[in-house]
């Protein structure tokens, strides 16, 4: 659940505004034969000449347009909602614990019958749910292998 709502695989941080790979120095390719195959810039002249470009575009950064109104895009929006769902849920998770680790409803939860039986019946009933959604899950997923075997979507 962590790993879901938090993004924890999302490793981009870093690299905001990079859109690739400059070339500035050159490439290296790799062919089919396996040899290798790199462009470099020789000419002296084309060096200065990107040189000269570099401290220009650093003298003169680009205007910033002033907006009439704060529009939030769409990936501050998705964060924001993830970012908000995440602190419900850990609210959520942590009164769940307070109410069900109170000592009050263990005399509810917990029975004790007279040959010595023990039943908690918060846990079956969690079991029982999440064997219920667990076996839901994975007849959605053998509906969507067999309609992707069968070309129906």
């Amino acid at each position: 659940m962590v790993y879901a709502f938090c993004n924890t695989h999302d490793v981009s941080w870093g690299t905001k505004g990079d859109s690739g790979n400059a070339k500035d120095l050159g490439t290296v390719t790799q062919t089919n034969g396996g040899k290798v195959e790199i462009e470099v810039i020789e000419q002296q002249a084309d060096m200065n000449a990107m040189y000269e470009k570099l401290i220009f575009d650093l003298k003169n950064p680009p205007k910033k347009e002033a907006s009439k109104a704060k529009v939030i895009d769409r990936d501050d929006y998705q964060r924001n909602f993830r970012t908000t769902l995440v602190l419900w849920w850990m609210m959520t998770n942590a009164i769940a614990i307070a109410v069900i680790s109170s000592s009050y409803l263990s005399d509810y939860l917990v029975v004790t019958s007279s040959d010595g039986n023990i039943t908690n019946y918060y846990l079956a009933a969690v079991f029982w749910s999440v064997a219920g959604l667990s076996i839901v899950r994975f007849m959605g997923a053998l509906g969507y292998l067999f309609g992707r075997l069968t070309n129906w979507w």
